[in-house]
C-alpha cells in the first residue's frame, strides 16, 4: 500500500512537473509530447492522482500522520524532479525498477 501512495504521488509531480512552460524538456518522447501538447489535461490527471495519493495517506497512516507523511512525500519528490530531471539523472526506466523492488520487497517482508 506504501509503495501504491508513492506510485501515485510520482506519477503526480512528473505530470504537474513536466507541464510547466519553464520546463526544459530536452528528452523529446510520445509520452513528453503527448503532456506537452495537453496540458490541461495532464494538470488535471496530476492533481487527481495528488488527491488520491492523499486519500491513500490518510487510510494507511490516519489522519493527522496520512497528512504529514502526504506533505513530506509530495515536498520531497517535487524537490527531486526539481533537481534532477534538468540534469537528466531521472529516467523512466529507474524509477519503475526502483518502484518494482519496492512492491517486492512490500509483500515479502
Amino acid at each position: 500500500m506504501i509503495s501504491l501512495l508513492i506510485t501515485f504521488t510520482t506519477v503526480s509531480c512528473y505530470l504537474i512537473y513536466s507541464t510547466s512552460e519553464k520546463t526544459p524538456l530536452a528528452q523529446t518522447n510520445h509520452l513528453l509530447n503527448w503532456i506537452q501538447k495537453n496540458r490541461n489535461s495532464s494538470r488535471m490527471v496530476g492533481f487527481t492522482f495528488l488527491i488520491i495519493a492523499f486519500f491513500f495517506a490518510c487510510f494507511i497512516f490516519g489522519i493527522t500522520s496520512g497528512i504529514l507523511t502526504w506533505l513530506f512525500l509530495t515536498i520531497t519528490l517535487f524537490s527531486l524532479m526539481i533537481l534532477l530531471i534538468p540534469i537528466r539523472k531521472v529516467n523512466v526506466l529507474g524509477v519503475v525498477f526502483i518502484l518494482i523492488i519496492s512492491f517486492i520487497f512490500e509483500n515479502i517482508f
